[in-house]
């Protein structure tokens, strides 16, 4: 039993640690990666408002109205339950 409870520990342990790793190669590695998109204009900046709120999902639950939790929607206002990608997408 105790056995088991040191491995337990020690993988928990090992994990985090592998986690605090990532976070730091991740922050370090922000500026430079911040840097290059200024110098190469890779960045972009899209403005698409709130536009309702409903509880279809038409991905999980499609032509199923109400059957979801409720879903935060921007940019297209008619997305519900019965949308799908063509009619999303359409110009």
């Amino acid at each position: 039993m105790r056995k088991t409870v040191l491995s337990s520990t020690s993988i928990g342990i090992a994990v985090l640690l592998a986690c605090a790793v990532a976070l730091v190669v991740t922050l370090a590695t922000a500026p430079a990666a911040y840097a290059a998109s200024r110098e190469h204009g890779a960045s972009f900046a899209v403005r698409c408002d709130f536009s309702h709120r409903k509880s279809d999902d038409p991905i999980v639950h499609p032509g199923e109205p109400g059957a979801s939790h409720s879903h935060d929607f921007f940019g297209n206002r008619s997305t519900d339950a019965f949308s799908t990608y063509d009619i999303m997408t359409a110009t």
